[in-house]
């Protein structure tokens, strides 16, 4: 088996309505002035928790319901519809949190937290822990070790925590032919980190190339091993891949 090596290149939470019907993950949003990409759904609302009540700036056509209500605004699509510039203006600072907004009709949309760096009572900004190294260094040694070494190996991090991800067909996600499998996912320092098993399903060895084997909109991609041998090879036709991104896997796959 070839030897294990890495390239270096380098709350949940639950809003309770009256009727507790929002019940869902939340995503921590460091605000830092660049705009945030939300994908919404026509099937199931979104929420949006914002640090002071929160007005809305934009007349959405109907393409999208917006309830705000306090320091919470409720979201849904009415229809389906690519990327749009949507405005909120907090009540308390007059500060504008800018949004990127598409749709699909997903049944698990993403329901975000928007965290300032001016929030001490909620705990220190983790983007002011990251490692000596970086984040994404950190974030993928974190994952590696955890899938990979032995029990009594296995990183304890109070910044990077194990979240549940959505199984299914990620075979978009490479451009060769192979099994594509997610493995796990984790979230630390403002980022998502998620394991991907590839299989090569060719007769024919692959040297892995990540500019040109994979895709989605990635920070920072890395392999498990820089080859992976072709389909008869069964000690070395699997690899993993990691991928730290902004937003959760799914929604950085598209």
């Amino acid at each position: 088996m070839k030897n294990f090596w890495i390239i270096i290149l380098l709350f949940t939470s639950t809003y309770l309505s009256a009727e507790e019907k929002h019940q869902t993950a939340i995503d921590d949003v460091y605000y830092t002035s660049l705009p945030v990409d939300i994908i919404i759904s026509t099937a199931k609302e979104s929420v949006i928790y914002f640090p002071n009540q929160v007005r809305v700036k934009d007349d959405f056509g109907g393409y999208i319901d917006v309830l705000p209500t306090d320091n919470v605004v409720i979201i849904k699509a009415l229809t389906d519809f690519q990327s749009r510039r949507v405005l909120f203006q907090d009540l308390v600072t007059e500060k504008i949190y800018i949004f990127n907004v598409s749709s699909n009709n997903s049944n698990s949309p993403r329901s975000v937290r928007i965290i300032t760096p001016s929030e001490k009572s909620k705990g220190e900004n983790p983007l002011s822990k990251i490692p000596e190294g970086g984040a994404y260094i950190a974030l993928t040694q974190h994952a590696s070790v955890s899938l990979y070494y032995p029990e009594r190996y296995k990183p304890t991090s109070k910044e990077i925590r194990n979240i549940k991800i959505k199984k299914g067909d990620a075979s978009y996600f490479v451009t060769f032919n192979a099994l594509t499998k997610i493995v796990s996912a984790w979230k630390g320092y403002g980022y998502f980190v998620t394991a991907i098993e590839v299989t090569n399903l060719d007769e024919k060895e692959l040297v892995i190339d990540p500019r040109y084997h994979f895709r989605g909109d990635w920070l920072f991609l890395t392999a498990q091993h820089s080859w992976i041998g072709k389909r008869s090879d069964i000690e070395n036709n699997v690899t993993t891949i990691y991928v730290i991104s902004s937003r959760p896997f799914w929604e950085s796959l598209l």
